[in-house]
């Protein structure tokens, strides 16, 4: 046997090697089943994480009119609501609401034109200050003189099922409502505020001049 020919039939073992598919579906399948994988469950991951704000949004509008059309509420009450969110939400771990009435007083001469009448929040969450409204009151709209809206803030905890490039998000809403029925909405077990310039002024009404 020359050297041409055991090079020549080298040469036509080599090819036929390469030009045997046998087995490459075993190794496509090993390369492209993880990532179909990785890209359904980030689908998966993606769509629910969307499903659960929308959820988390449709609550906080449903409390919120509720909230609206109430006349009288007392913490019990928004202890009730945050209850609901869990519900309509379907969350795994407890919602935190946030229920607050301000009233706009363009003549107010504290300059304070947005005043807190009262906040109440569940699951730990302070209630909201005086000071944290004036530092920015730009969310909410514009108002009428002595006019009030009602504040509802939820914040709700999400975990996806998946680490695919959503790890653990809150989804935090604000509605702000007027009330429908009413004027203001009454806090019940909520402190009554002294106005020592109106009893001032009442007692000097009843004095009568000499």
């Amino acid at each position: 046997m020359t050297l041409k020919s055991s090079l020549s039939r080298a040469n036509a073992h080599a090819k036929a090697k390469l030009a045997d598919e046998r087995g490459s579906g075993s190794i496509e399948a090993v390369i492209v089943f993880p990532v179909l994988f990785f890209l359904y469950c980030a689908v998966f991951v993606w769509f629910d994480a969307y499903r659960d704000n929308t959820l988390a949004m449709k609550a906080t509008y449903t409390v919120s009119d509720i909230i609206s059309r109430e006349s009288e509420i007392d913490e019990p009450y928004i202890d009730g609501l945050a209850t609901l969110v869990d519900f309509l939400t379907e969350s795994d771990s407890p919602a935190v609401l946030r229920v607050s009435m301000i009233e706009y007083n363009l003549q107010d001469p504290a300059e304070n034109k947005y005043r807190l009448r009262w906040s109440y929040g569940t699951g730990g969450k302070e209630d909201l200050t005086q000071q944290a409204l004036d530092f920015d009151s730009s969310w909410i709209p514009v108002m009428g003189d002595d006019e009030t809206v009602i504040v509802t803030e939820t914040s709700i905890d999400y975990a996806s099922a998946f680490n695919v490039g959503i790890g653990l998000q809150t989804w935090e809403n604000v509605m702000v409502m007027r009330p429908r029925f009413t004027s203001k909405i009454v806090k019940t077990d909520e402190p009554v505020e002294s106005n020592d310039n109106e009893d001032a002024d009442n007692t000097g009404s009843d004095v009568n001049p000499a």
